[in-house]
């Protein structure tokens, strides 16, 4: 069922913000977004991890749009582990 006139996109962190301090994902933020999408919405998230570091959590609220991982610098599917853009930070800067 699609309630939204136009695709909204709802993009959250993870540290902090989709997890809390003990490190799980409350189960009514894991229904609010599955009943998101369910409903036409698109979710994701933006974080400083990479995709396997934040494997675990991804697993539980399944993006359906691509993810945004190591601070910026990757656009992935989180299913497929496809890379999208990448951009890597050269010897110099490293």
């Amino acid at each position: 069922m699609q309630c939204f006139p136009e695709p909204v996109l709802l993009v959250s962190d993870i540290d902090g913000t989709l997890l809390t301090k003990d490190y799980h994902i409350p189960l009514r933020n894991i229904m609010a977004i599955r009943r998101f999408q369910q409903e036409g919405g698109l979710f994701t998230v933006a974080t400083g991890r990479s995709i396997e570091s934040g494997r675990d959590t991804l697993r539980q609220v399944r993006p359906n749009a691509p993810c945004i991982v190591l601070n910026g610098g990757m656009l992935c599917v989180f299913e497929s582990k496809h890379t999208i853009w990448s951009h890597p930070l050269d010897r110099k800067s490293v």
